[in-house]
């Protein structure tokens, strides 16, 4: 710090100390607001407005919320990034985990300023910890992945915190009619892997809906294309149902009109062939990955 040239010196300050622990915690205060607000089932909603697209988001994800906060304090940005961790991980909790971290920092603030060492005040938190757990054991208990109502009850508790009691009911029902689809008979357990959660703007929650089996989002490429068929054998291809154009530069030199015809007679029949090679598999629903 001290080569720095003389005007950058003048814009460092320098804090340590409790004047450190002070300044941190002011910041975290901020970001203890922003989350306290919008956590339980009476947190209200947070607009997140975009500048550059100015597009706006009315959510009360955790994740979102802290991501689009983007703190840069290093203090909120730890926390912040705890937060978010924490909701990858579990689904849920994010913020939570946010102000449940700053409530203890408030502690340890209060604490200093009696006079004890942060190590004394760290070997505290971990004790605390270690009966908050062991408490913890003692009153969960597992739930039978054949215990429907558990089930429900569950899906509801963490629902409700982003939606109305109406709504949480609503989705729980979906959610427990999708991991009852997907449990695996051998060791009562789920795949989760086995389904997808898709999101789709311009409708209501109560028009979401459980699919037993496999939504591909495309479109038809042509409208007399029918929208609806039973008993489909489907062809899922890797390549594109088109001439592959040649990766180095090439030239075609066609010297007369009878080769310009038959050029376009033998790329046509390169496309014919790919589509009786097609028919003649019994295929009547086509996609391509490309």
């Amino acid at each position: 710090m001290q080569n720095l040239p003389a005007a950058l010196r003048r814009h460092i300050y320098y804090k340590r100390g409790k004047e450190l622990f002070s300044e941190n915690l002011r910041v975290i205060s901020l970001l203890l607001d922003l989350c306290e607000t919008a956590l339980g089932p009476r947190g209200r909603s947070k607009i997140i407005f975009d500048k550059e697209s100015g597009d706006y988001k009315v959510t009360k994800s955790g994740v979102l919320i802290l991501k689009e906060a983007g703190p840069v304090h290093p203090a909120a940005k730890i926390l912040a990034e705890t937060g978010i961790a924490s909701g990858n991980e579990t689904g849920d909790g994010s913020l939570s985990t946010v102000v449940f971290a700053g409530k203890l920092l408030e502690k340890a603030q209060k604490l200093r300023e009696q006079g004890f060492h942060p190590s004394v005040i760290v070997r505290g938190f971990e004790f605390a910890s270690s009966i908050a757990l062991e408490f913890l054991k003692e009153i969960s208990h597992k739930i039978d992945p054949g215990n429907r109502e558990g089930l429900l009850k569950l899906a509801e508790t963490c629902i409700a915190t982003k939606l109305d009691l109406e709504d949480a009911r609503f989705l729980s029902e979906i959610t427990v009619r999708a991991l009852e689809s997907v449990i695996s008979l051998s060791d009562e357990k789920f795949d989760i892997e086995m389904f997808k959660v898709e999101g789709r703007e311009g409708a209501s929650v109560r028009d979401s809906k459980l699919i037993e089996g496999v939504v591909v989002h495309k479109f038809a490429v042509d409208r007399t294309m029918p929208r609806r068929i039973e008993r489909a054998k489907v062809a899922i291809l890797e390549c594109a149902l088109e001439i592959e154009k040649p990766k180095t530069s090439t030239q075609v030199i066609l010297r007369n009109p009878s080769d310009v015809s038959q050029f376009y007679r033998e790329r046509d029949k390169i496309i014919i062939d790919m589509v009786e090679g097609i028919a003649r598999s019994g295929a009547n629903v086509v996609l391509c990955t490309k």
